[in-house]
């Protein structure tokens, strides 16, 4: 049997002043009718059945993710009593699906937006099989710039196959270049496939008091033995049975204000969404305020979001250091 747990506890902080702990990046509606979260859902549904979908998210979030939540059953949504990051959100989903008799899970995260998407299903679809019980895959993005805020995955070749080295968390421009020369490196999609009894066996020899805490009778009083750390630190980077599968097509993590130009109307050489829109001389702003008219004089490569938390006026090149606190 296989399943998809799609993790959905992040709060987005980098997409303040619209992504909030009870209404996160991956719900908003900003520029599309559908969230992220219901296109990761509707995603995952070309794959499995409704019953074969799980979800994990935190309490604050619960609501505003069963609100979005008319496919799949109820009962599929896991709560986490606290954040504690993505080692303990896993391990929470692979116990419940052990307790169903187990199987190979994919874990996608709730906010990414996937281009080509019948190369990412038949991706998915070809890893399941390689893995078996006894492999873990991950999957990998063809770099197309020097990114800074993605980490990034050192693979080698073997045949047809693609061997995790090493793992390497958001490196600086220089260094990220070089990575992107030398065609050794995928960004990481935070993206994982692998059986329930593999991943038990991961849990066990290296977050071992994590596993011990999910797998007791009381959850909400052992929940915070666990340990807070990723599921990249706890166990990928720890173990010799990892493999990449390299996905080339359309991808994008959704992190930032400034990956989302895109999805916004290009106009004067800038990128709206707004009630009304004047520009002159300006270029090469991203502008978020869907209920609000605009202008824009004289001013170069900025991002201005107007949103419900506040008013958010920042260089590109800032995206990553945003925060809700003011």
């Amino acid at each position: 049997m296989v399943y998809i747990v799609i993790m959905a506890g992040g709060i987005g902080q980098r997409f303040w002043p619209y992504s909030s702990p009870s209404n996160p990046k991956q719900c908003q509606r900003i520029w599309s009718k559908e969230s992220l979260y219901q296109s990761t859902v509707k995603r995952a549904l070309k794959l499995v059945s409704p019953e074969q979908v799980f979800v994990v998210t935190s309490a604050t979030m619960q609501q505003s993710i069963a609100s979005q939540t008319e496919s799949i059953p109820l009962q599929n949504i896991l709560v986490e009593p606290s954040g504690r990051n993505t080692a303990p959100s896993l391990a929470l989903a692979a116990r419940k699906i052990i307790t169903l008799g187990g199987g190979t899970i994919i874990v996608w995260p709730s906010d990414h937006e996937i281009i080509d998407e019948d190369d990412w299903l038949n991706l998915h679809r070809d890893a399941v099989p390689f893995c078996g019980e006894d492999k873990m895959v991950i999957v990998g993005i063809k770099p197309t710039r020097p990114a800074t805020g993605f980490g990034y995955i050192r693979f080698t070749r073997q045949n047809n196959s693609h061997i995790v080295n090493a793992f390497v968390e958001k490196p600086d421009l220089q260094t990220a270049l070089k990575f992107v020369e030398s065609n050794s490196y995928m960004w990481n999609a935070g993206v994982l496939v692998a059986h329930t009894s593999i991943l038990q066996k991961q849990f066990e020899q290296h977050l071992p008091q994590t596993w011990s805490a999910i797998c007791t009778d009381d959850l909400r009083h052992n929940w915070n033995q666990t340990e807070r750390v990723s599921i990249d630190q706890g166990i990928l980077e720890k173990t010799s049975e990892l493999w990449m599968f390299p996905f080339h097509g359309g991808w994008s993590d959704m992190g930032t204000w400034d990956a989302i130009g895109h999805k916004l109307n290009p106009k004067e050489g800038n990128n709206i969404l707004a009630q009304s829109f004047v520009s002159f001389d300006s270029h090469g702003c991203t502008v978020v305020a869907p209920n609000r008219n605009v202008q824009l004089l004289g001013v170069r490569d900025l991002i201005i979001v107007n949103g419900p938390d506040g008013l958010l006026i920042m260089d590109p090149k800032f995206a990553q250091k945003v925060t809700p606190k003011v």
